[in-house]
C-alpha cells in the first residue's frame, strides 16, 4: 500500500476493472517466482485473493532467459502460465 493519494486512487480503479474482467493476465517477474507457488492465488497479496476467485487468472512469467523454465504454455492443475522472455521475444508468439 501506497501513502501517495495519486497512487491509490489508480490502484483502486484498476480494482475496479478487474471486478468486471473475463480474465485477468497477471505479468510477474519469472526469474523472481518462488518453485512452491503452484497456484496462480499465491503469488496475489492476501487481502486480494478473495477478489479473485471467479476471474480465470494467466500468469505471464517474464524473462525464462534468466529462469529454469523454457519459453511456452505450462499447465498445472487448473493453473496457466506462459513463460516468455520480453527481451528475446522468445515466447511471445504463445500470447
Amino acid at each position: 500500500e501506497s501513502n501517495d493519494e495519486i497512487e491509490q486512487e489508480g490502484v483502486r480503479r484498476a480494482w475496479d476493472e478487474l471486478e468486471t474482467a473475463d480474465r485477468v493476465l497477471l505479468v510477474v517477474d519469472g526469474s523472481a517466482l518462488p518453485d512452491e507457488a503452484d497456484d496462480t492465488y499465491d503469488l496475489w497479496p492476501d487481502d486480494y485473493k478473495q477478489r479473485l476467485r471467479d476471474i480465470p487468472v494467466i500468469v505471464i512469467s517474464n524473462k525464462c532467459d534468466l529462469s529454469n523454465h523454457p519459453p511456452g504454455i505450462e499447465t498445472i492443475g487448473e493453473a496457466t502460465t506462459i513463460h516468455l522472455s520480453a527481451k528475446t521475444g522468445a515466447g511471445i508468439d504463445v500470447l
